[in-house]
């Protein structure tokens, strides 16, 4: 995150799609596999990482800010942790059932 290359997960399908599948920015290997990881393998990165997980241990892994943002990110995906939402209230699911697309 600090580098500024961090992609959420979505970000990271659009690129893959956008730039190498349907784009003109196609990262290929020697196999023909398509790449989408140059920004990780970049040896800055890969040096902070080693680093980093020499150091994690059972008792930090859940405060380092990319768990945390991946556990907050893995939420929302599945329709969870937005604060405008009252997650406390009873839901009438007779109701929801009988609901009709517009």
């Amino acid at each position: 995150m600090r580098h500024g290359v961090h992609e959420t997960i979505l970000a990271h399908k659009y690129r893959l799609y956008q730039d190498m599948v349907y784009g003109d920015k196609r990262m290929i290997d020697d196999q023909g596999r398509l790449r989408l990881d140059q920004q990780e393998m970049d040896p800055v990165i890969q040096a902070e990482t080693v680093a980093l997980m020499t150091r994690t241990t059972a008792q930090n892994l859940f405060k380092l800010d990319g768990t945390r943002l991946f556990i907050e990110e893995f939420y929302k995906i599945h329709g969870f942790g937005f604060p405008e939402i009252d997650y406390d209230l009873e839901v009438d699911l007779e109701a929801l059932a009988g609901l009709q697309p517009e």
